[in-house]
């Protein structure tokens, strides 16, 4: 099939001129179902009117197979060629679903090194603080831990501050929390890199610090603190149903760290991002963070002049802000201090994902509002793909158009028919 979809007259030709390769190719389907007649007619319906001689050698390969097939009409299947229109809109419809099929194994790659990481922690790490480090599921040590959070998050009520639009400081833990933390942090690393050969997971981020800590058995613990902090969530940003930590990393700044002469202004990739202080030596300076102001589509604001607040960390302090919030940390000069930042994505008010066939339109604050939905549209929900960031693909009601949305953009008008 790749070779009828490109004008390469001699390849084609050698390759029907072996009976035995011939009689194998001429049936064989892509991964789309195309056999390689199909394939050069959607080739060649993509091509504009202008390019005369790639029209011309692409034709001479439909006549070719056609000829080799013996039993296909050359001028007849020449005459179904796709409008140049049809041919692009389904070639990028396959090239989406080549995208999620990338996806989805990558994805099913990534699960299978995740569950076996977690089961190399539960064989072979004995954690230095088990209070904070409960990764083998034990429902009691998670439980005990996210109520213990919870109190200490309770004495911190009243205290939240909205020092810059959409980011909020408070205290949240205690000093005793934070430092039991760093150090399994750091007992947990220096295990890892102690025994390679026992498997324990180890995600060094480009700064060579602690990443990925939600796939190295530290996930119970940020799911207390999440569940710790949700009420000043809910309280400060009121418009959000609930959100969930999908990713975390330390931060270690110390005099001499070579990025802290590179520290750029710039948005998280999250929803929400959460900054909880963890350690900070007696005589730090600096490693503050600025917030700027938004100046615009497409523009970086500058430092200083579009900085608007500069946030002084203390161990045992939050501070939360969307992601979508420019910020930058501030060089350290003195002392050393270091961050957990957890990442967190806002979740759906209907968590159950609209069925296929379904009727569907826009939830009230979608993420994509254009397309067959807008303006209070309606449409078909035709295709889920699962793994994209715009998964759901729906069509206009009278199948003219389509358009790709999140998942929590949708709301089902009708549950698809059941056909007896």
């Amino acid at each position: 099939p790749r070779a009828a979809g490109a004008p390469r007259l001699s390849t084609v030709e050698a390759l029907l001129t072996s009976s035995e390769v011939r009689d194998s190719l001429l049936r064989r389907a892509d991964s789309f179902g195309r056999e390689p007649l199909q394939v050069a007619l959607d080739a060649l319906g993509a091509v504009e009117e202008r390019c005369g001689a790639l029209r011309g050698r692409l034709s001479a390969v439909v006549r070719m197979l056609c000829a080799a097939l013996g039993d296909v009409d050359a001028d007849a299947a020449l005459r179904s060629v796709p409008s140049r229109e049809a041919a692009l809109d389904a070639e990028r419809e396959r090239q989406r679903q080549l995208r999620a099929r990338c996806l989805r194994a990558e994805l099913l790659k990534q699960e299978t090194a995740r569950s076996q990481g977690l089961a190399a922690v539960a064989r072979h790490y004995v954690p230095r603080h088990p209070a904070v480090y409960v990764p083998n599921g034990s429902l009691a040590a998670a439980g005990a831990l996210q109520a213990k959070l919870a109190r200490q998050r309770a004495a911190a009520d009243g205290f939240v501050e909205e020092p810059f639009p959409g980011a909020f400081a408070f205290p949240f833990v205690t000093a005793e929390f934070c430092e039991a933390l760093w150090q399994e942090l750091h007992h947990y690393e220096r295990a890892a890199l102690a025994a390679p050969e026992k498997g324990l997971p180890l995600r060094i981020r480009h700064d060579g610090n602690l990443g990925d800590l939600q796939d190295c058995g530290f996930r119970p613990t940020l799911k207390a603190i999440e569940d710790a902090c949700r009420p000043i969530i809910l309280q400060c940003l009121p418009e959000v149903a609930a959100c969930e930590i999908y990713h975390a990393f330390v931060t270690r700044n110390y005099v001499g760290r070579a990025e802290n002469a590179t520290f750029k202004v710039h948005r998280d990739k999250s929803d929400l991002t959460l900054n909880l202080c963890l350690h900070a030596s007696a005589d730090v300076e600096g490693s503050t963070v600025g917030f700027y102001d938004d100046v615009g589509e497409g523009e970086v604001p500058e430092d200083p002049q579009h900085r608007r607040y500069t946030h002084t960390h203390s161990v045992g302090h939050a501070v939360v802000h969307r992601g979508s919030v420019w910020h930058k940390t501030d060089p350290i000069l003195r002392g050393t201090r270091g961050s957990l930042i957890m990442w967190a994505r806002f979740l759906s008010e209907n968590p159950e994902r609209p069925p296929v066939g379904a009727i569907v339109s826009l939830v009230a604050k979608p993420r994509t509002s254009a397309g067959v939905l807008a303006d209070g549209g309606i449409g078909i929900l035709t295709h889920d793909d699962g793994v994209s960031r715009q998964p759901f693909k729906v069509s206009s009601m009278d199948g003219a158009a389509s358009s790709y949305y999140h998942e929590g953009d949708l709301r089902v008008v009708r549950q698809p028919e059941i056909m007896p």
